[in-house]
């Protein structure tokens, strides 16, 4: 009888298991031990192995422990599950302590329970349940920690799943996101996972697998310290998730092909929202993406121009931060002096006319809203750095330092998040109204990257024609081969049969 497992991740569950080490003799049997699913982490009670623990003291290699024959059951008794393979373990403290610990208790206390926690070697545990579990939502796949208030769509059809990919928040704990059917999506899951990476615009760690009756944990990732940019917005909820479909079947319908090679521009993008690490850090991640996606070996003006829909000169200007940045200039204050002093010397008022482009100045009404941009929790950790600069040009001319490049790095980041929308073919009215901290510039229109598109189409399709015609010319000259061949047998059956009627003329005379 199938059961509904509920949320098994937040569930400690209990059992015992044989320890093994590859590096002693030391075999435990039926060692009692309990599990978190949420640390992997085993909590082992050694008091009944007095001798085993005081062997394994000289034992060095802590990954040459490995536990055997795994059964664990929740605390309810409910259900029941092991582990088909033995999982690499490594205790948290070392045996010395241990033996130091047990020794030194009263002959009195040797009763108490002495207690080793260990941890999953690989960070994974594979477990297969003993009794069949509940039937629905057989397929599950848990990220997490991602925003709390992303609102997901209610499902979305996966081509090549028999039924609909359904979405939840908060199925395990708070931030963790749930995609789950009752197919197997699994050809589809990296896609799927990509696509609200962006809708979180963060980094998605697995933290659970749900397979028919086998579950696979990775554990609940720590809460970071980072602030994210997301794409969607609660305030209009309905609009929101449309958004999210839209993104969820561009990514879809891409191919294998250009799937692999939007991944890793894709990731550059959400690592480069990370504010635990420098702001020159984040917008070189997010220049990463441009140049993973221009198609070209040298990062130009035009290329970074159509990818995030803003003029040359704006362009020109964020890929001479990053040549800066990248080559060694220091941080974003050096690399401004030498952009200005360098690249826009001879240029009058392009320096300024780039930087309003990206960094408006906010007309007197609106100072409101830039002293609420100043407390933005995204600038929070900059502040010391930065925010203590102007926040836009002053009506005087450019000077050092007049560019904010935390201003900067959000236009960057808004502009990349209508590059993928234009990507992955979300309609210009949902792009539009994406969240951004800094007001949404006009949609990206990517007629480069179509063309770019419509070429490598091209291109495959000349390679299947020369493939074609390869092999056109192969049959060719095997048909004329066998010609050959047969003109070849046919002269020597001509050579025999006339030899054979000179034979037979002899023979009469």
């Amino acid at each position: 009888m199938s059961r509904n497992i509920g949320h098994p991740l937040l569930r400690r569950m209990k059992g015992h298991v044989t320890l093994t080490c590859s590096m002693s003799h030391v075999r435990i049997r039926n060692l009692s031990l309990q599990f978190d699913p949420e640390s992997l982490e085993f909590v082992a009670d050694f008091s009944p192995h007095r001798a085993a623990v005081e062997e394994l003291e000289a034992v060095e290699d802590f990954a040459s422990l490995t536990f055997e024959d795994l059964f664990l059951c929740d605390e309810a008794g409910d259900f029941e599950f092991t582990s088909r393979s033995a999982i690499e373990v490594c205790p948290q403290k070392s045996w010395s302590w241990l033996c130091d610990f047990w020794f030194g208790l009263e002959e009195s206390d040797q009763s108490n329970p002495c207690l080793v926690t260990f941890a999953a070697a690989n960070s994974v545990v594979r477990l297969d349940a003993l009794t069949p579990l509940s039937a629905q939502h057989r397929f599950q796949y848990h990220w997490g920690i991602a925003l709390c208030d992303i609102p997901l769509p209610y499902s979305v059809f996966s081509e090549g799943a028999v039924s609909a990919v359904f979405f939840d928040k908060h199925a395990l704990a708070r931030g963790v996101l749930c995609a789950f059917s009752d197919s197997d999506f699994s050809q589809q899951s990296d896609r799927i996972k990509a696509a609200l990476e962006l809708v979180c615009g963060q980094p998605l760690s697995s933290v659970m697998e749900r397979s028919g009756d086998s579950l696979t944990f990775y554990g609940l990732p720590e809460k970071s310290r980072y602030n994210y940019l997301p794409l969607l917005s609660n305030r209009n909820f309905e609009q929101a998730s449309r958004l999210c479909i839209a993104l969820i079947d561009g990514v879809l319908a891409l191919s294998d092909e250009y799937f692999d090679k939007i991944r890793p521009a894709q990731q550059f993008t959400v690592l480069g929202k990370n504010s635990a690490v420098p702001v020159e850090v984040r917008f070189l991640q997010l220049m990463m993406c441009v140049e993973a996606m221009d198609g070209k070996y040298t990062l130009e003006t035009e290329a970074s121009s159509n990818l995030l829909g803003i003029s040359a000169t704006a362009a020109f200007l964020l890929n001479s931060f990053r040549h800066q940045l990248t080559h060694g200039l220091g941080g974003y204050q050096k690399a401004f002096i030498a952009v200005s002093q360098n690249k826009f010397r001879n240029q009058d008022g392009a320096l300024k006319r780039a930087l309003m482009e990206c960094i408006p100045v906010p007309p007197k009404e609106s100072a409101s809203n830039w002293e609420e941009l100043r407390s933005h929790r995204l600038l929070r950790p900059i502040e010391n750095q930065m925010l203590a600069m102007e926040l836009a040009l002053k009506s005087d001319g450019v000077h050092t330092d007049q560019c904010n490049f935390a201003l900067l790095w959000l236009r960057l980041a808004e502009r990349l998040d209508a590059f993928w929308c234009a990507y992955l073919g979300v309609p210009p009215e949902l792009s539009q109204s994406r969240y951004s901290p800094l007001p949404v510039l006009s949609q990206v229109v990517l007629e480069t990257v179509a063309s770019e598109q419509e070429a490598a189409n091209s291109s495959d399709a000349n390679r299947q024609i020369d493939e074609l015609r390869e092999k056109n010319n192969a049959l060719k000259a095997e048909k004329l081969e066998l010609q050959k061949r047969l003109r070849e047998q046919g002269a020597l059956l001509r050579s025999c049969r006339t030899a054979l009627q000179q034979a037979v003329c002899d023979a009469k005379s």
